[in-house]
């Protein structure tokens, strides 16, 4: 995300929702789009951010319809003495006015 907020905005829809797993938590975590605004917000704005953000290996998109289906495993590198994290994603993205939005996630560390 990189802080860029005005790009996340248009990309979830209003009634976006994102289901989080962490093995530190016992139930998962539930954000809608105003916490997810948020959380862009307070991210790395720097030039480099994409080069050490998450990136997506063994993706694999199914349309049906006006609906698309993302899965594949997310990969954060390890930097600064943080080791890499590995997690399983599903991205669920409806087609509205003229416009792919995203309109739930849902994250699962291995």
């Amino acid at each position: 995300m990189c802080g860029n907020t005005a790009f996340l905005g248009k990309l979830l829809a209003d009634d976006y929702r994102d289901l989080s797993y962490s093995s530190a938590a016992a139930t998962p975590t539930v954000y809608g789009k105003a916490e997810s605004l948020k959380s862009a917000a307070r991210g790395d704005a720097s030039r480099d951010c994409a080069s050490h953000g998450p990136h997506q290996e063994g993706l694999r998109v199914q349309i049906h319809g006006d609906t698309a289906v993302a899965t594949g495993t997310g990969v954060v590198a390890a930097r600064k003495g943080r080791s890499e994290v590995r997690f399983h994603f599903l991205d669920v993205y409806a087609w509205r006015q003229g416009r792919w939005q995203a309109v739930f996630s849902e994250d699962m560390g291995l």
